[in-house]
């Protein structure tokens, strides 16, 4: 990693179908892992931990980021996958912070300059999925083994 080495930085990789989008919250551009990070000023996220009653927590994370970074290619609605992994690096050490689904955005700020991208985990998605998929059941109102159950 090229740049400062003593403060963390936070670098964002967005997957929006087959198009890979990578900035970093630093006012410059980084390099790391052999690929170029385009520094992008007003970038932030905040962490939301929220308890469903049935599915436990959820991890969720929200992305602010200046609407010109992402315009050309969030046109919309997010194409189908659209993702983020947040990435912390610090010195010679990284971490993976996030990496989940983009929900759904909407635009912040006074005159709609930004985005606001609303992003869950991967394990977030799948809690809120309706269970079960597939019913199974059987073509008998009986109990199992019950004197009128026919399974022996």
């Amino acid at each position: 990693m090229s740049g400062e080495d003593s403060i963390p930085i936070e670098l964002y990789l967005f997957v929006f179908g087959t198009v890979e989008i990578r900035r970093a919250d630093t006012p410059g551009n980084i390099s790391f892992a052999s690929e170029t990070w385009v520094g992008t000023s007003g970038l932030s996220r905040r962490d939301i931990t929220r308890e469903p009653v049935s599915s436990g927590s959820v991890k969720e994370t929200e992305i602010t980021i200046a609407a010109s970074s992402l315009s050309a290619y969030v046109p919309g609605q997010p194409p189908n996958p659209a993702r983020v992994t947040i990435i912390r690096v610090q010195d010679t050490f990284s971490q993976e912070l996030f990496d989940g689904d983009i929900a759904s955005f909407g635009s912040g700020g006074d005159t709609g300059e930004e985005l606001i991208l609303r992003c869950e985990s991967k394990t977030g998605s799948k809690l809120r999925r309706q269970m079960p998929g597939n019913v199974c059941a059987p073509h008998c109102r009986y109990a199992l083994y019950s004197n009128k159950c026919q399974v022996l």
